[in-house]
């Protein structure tokens, strides 16, 4: 890109050229007026020029702050662990429960980050954060069961099912590492609860 302080001094080179060939004196007011505004022309040219130039530090300095913040920025989210946490799992077969029983489902789907135990039922947040737990109940024929969500031995929500329905329902809830979360058929009518084996429970942390 040609410079406006080029430009100016070319069109100075042409009007000195002309009023040569022309061989008007140098004291003619006309020229005299073209010089001056010329000379004023050259002035504010260098005078951008230079303010052009303090912009272009202005904005070295504006990108390398932002460059510097940048680099901050991923070193602190490179530190933090984000860990990934989830599982599903249901039950092979139809369930007798007593009352107040943990609901160990036996088959896993998925269990990202070990937190549910098969061989207990039990759910143990491995970190502290906010956690989604769902479960799904379907009870077996000629069977009504009231089941819980529970967070270390309180009832979060509960679902109810009669013979041969299901119902699901879903839990948020904030955990710190090493609280547990469990499934339990809660005592009802006196009445037994089996469940068949289309019933399963889920779990993910949502957010540390």
């Amino acid at each position: 890109m040609v410079s406006s302080f080029f430009l100016v001094c070319i069109f100075e080179t042409l009007l000195l050229s002309s009023i040569s060939s022309e061989n008007v004196s140098t004291g003619d007011e006309k020229y005299e007026k073209i010089f001056k505004e010329l000379n004023d022309l050259r002035h504010t040219t260098t005078f951008l020029v230079q303010q052009n130039k303090l912009l272009q530090l202005k904005l070295a300095k504006v990108e390398e702050n932002d460059s510097a913040r940048c680099e901050k920025s991923r070193k602190r989210f490179a530190s933090v662990n984000f860990l990934s946490v989830f599982f599903t799992v249901e039950n092979n077969n139809d369930m007798s429960l007593g009352d107040n029983q943990v609901i160990a489902f036996d088959h896993v789907v998925s269990n990202e980050g070990s937190g549910y135990d098969t061989s207990n039922g039990i759910f143990t947040a491995p970190t502290n954060g906010v956690y989604v737990f769902h479960v799904q109940i379907r009870g077996n024929e000629h069977h009504s069961c009231l089941v819980d969500i529970v967070k270390k031995g309180n009832r979060l929500i509960s679902i109810w099912v009669t013979s041969n329905t299901s119902d699901s329902s879903m839990a948020v809830v904030r955990l710190n590492d090493g609280d547990k979360i469990w499934i339990r058929n809660s005592h009802y009518n006196g009445g037994g609860c089996v469940l068949d084996d289309l019933s399963s429970f889920s779990g993910f942390l949502l957010y540390q």
